[in-house]
């Protein structure tokens, strides 16, 4: 049943899955004179919105868009950058919107396809440029002042900064002087050192009431604008199951006796193609003053350095904590990146790679098994196993999942090990004759 007039119902059908979602969403059943949405409905519903993403009008759309935002791009010389990706793990945007069905979902308007807004992208980015800047040994060089540079300033970063060099914060002098001048009388102001002190530390700095202020006054438009990620709509449905329905309801404490509630909820599933871009437009400051990474790396270079990091360790979207919403840089022909299709502990030491091995799916656990011909197993926890089988190609996650395949093992796999004392933890998976690779979690 929709909740639209009959004659359109009966003249117009659902094209993009945004309207399968909305307006013409068929999950809707009369109980009692009351409109619900009836469980009976909503597999079929979820069906509608999966064949719509999957229908050659929606795709055609996504070329088109995405030809669009190249085209509004294009000529701006270095003004811009376009970077591809494919999808690892599955990927969940906009949870959070209101629908009948509990779980939002994120739709560009008009095009109806799935899109990341360019807000959601900007933070992911400001996450990843902040870890590269002060907790990873390799900066790919970010410094905290390139961070502000191209994103702006953020009273409430939570990342903890051990040390940082004034000088390098030259360019936000003017900025930051103007501001204490206007908080402070003239014999009471501090110095330029004392504040930067104070703005580099928000959280971890006892403030008083003029650092209080200081600390809000800081405002400027960052150098970098994000425009919508479009993605591609291979939609399809996703299951959590809260098992402490009680204990939110106020109900009492939280218990491992408690029922599980099956919540289903879209995404769009790993292999999908997604599409970001970047524009540089940076804001006029004194004499042209800029961050000294930008001059040393140039922009592009720390932004592709950024999105690789974004993909791969904080992820795009929602549910990230459990491994959703990672991204493989892609070629330009939209093909993995030779020796970037894994997790960058493949890199580390203690990594070591294991050919002829066997590959299993260790069901009561939950967990994914590689024995070499030695006789080592390594393994992955539930959820790294998790994104490995979601990333596996459908015939190959039957295999290994069904109870009634008598074999339940892949042989031949070659596979990345990472070794700490007697631990031995799969970092990657390349299934036989199919090139295909799957990274681990950190």
């Amino acid at each position: 049943m929709h909740l639209i007039p009959q004659y359109l119902e009966n003249n117009v059908q659902p094209q993009s899955p945004a309207l399968a979602f909305g307006m013409f969403f068929d999950g809707w059943v009369q109980q009692r004179g009351q409109l619900k949405v009836g469980d009976s409905r909503r597999h079929e519903a979820f069906k509608v919105i999966r064949e719509a993403g999957a229908s050659t009008f929606a795709k055609d759309v996504g070329k088109a868009l995405r030809a669009r935002t190249e085209s509004l791009l294009h000529g701006t010389g270095d003004g811009t950058l376009t970077w591809t990706g494919t999808l690892s793990a599955p990927l969940a945007i906009g949870l959070g919107n209101e629908h009948p069905l509990e779980n939002g979902f994120t739709f560009t308007v008009p095009h109806g396809l799935p899109t990341i807004p360019g807000s959601s992208v900007k933070g992911t980015l400001r996450r990843a440029a902040e870890e590269l800047a002060l907790l990873e040994e390799d900066s790919k060089g970010w410094t905290l002042s390139d961070v502000w540079y191209v994103f702006g300033y953020d009273a409430n970063a939570d990342l903890e900064v051990k040390a940082h060099d004034p000088e390098v914060f030259a360019w936000i002098r003017p900025l930051v002087v103007d501001a204490i001048e206007s908080i402070w009388r003239k014999d009471e102001r501090p110095t330029f050192e004392d504040a930067l002190h104070v703005l580099v530390k928000p959280k971890a700095s006892d403030l008083s009431g003029e650092y209080k202020t200081l600390v809000r006054s800081i405002h400027y438009r960052g150098a970098l604008v994000c425009h919508d990620a479009v993605v591609a709509p291979k939609l399809r449905t996703d299951v959590m199951t809260p098992h402490y329905g009680a204990y939110y309801k106020g109900d009492g404490p939280p218990s491992d006796d408690g029922s599980p509630t099956p919540i289903q909820f879209l995404t769009i599933e790993p292999g999908a193609r997604i599409t970001v871009a970047l524009e540089w437009k940076p804001p006029l400051w004194p004499d042209d003053a800029r961050s000294p990474g930008i001059d040393k790396h140039g922009w592009q270079a720390l932004m592709r350095a950024a999105l690789d990091h974004a993909g791969e360790w904080v992820g795009f979207g929602a549910k990230t904590a459990v491994g959703y919403g990672r991204v493989r840089p892609s070629g330009a022909d939209g093909t993995l990146e030779k020796g970037r299709m894994g997790s960058g502990q493949a890199l580390a030491e203690g990594v070591e790679t294991w050919t002829g091995a066997r590959l299993a799916y260790v069901a009561n656990r939950r967990e994914i098994e590689v024995t070499h011909p030695n006789g080592e197993t390594a393994r992955a926890g539930q959820d790294d196993a998790k994104r490995f089988l979601d990333s596996f190609p459908e015939d190959v996650r039957e295999r290994l999942t069904q109870k009634k395949k008598k074999n339940r093992t892949v042989g031949n796999v070659t596979a990345r090990i990472k070794r700490t004392g007697n631990l031995l933890r799969i970092v990657e998976i390349t299934l036989p004759n199919r090139g295909g690779t799957s990274g681990g979690k950190r």
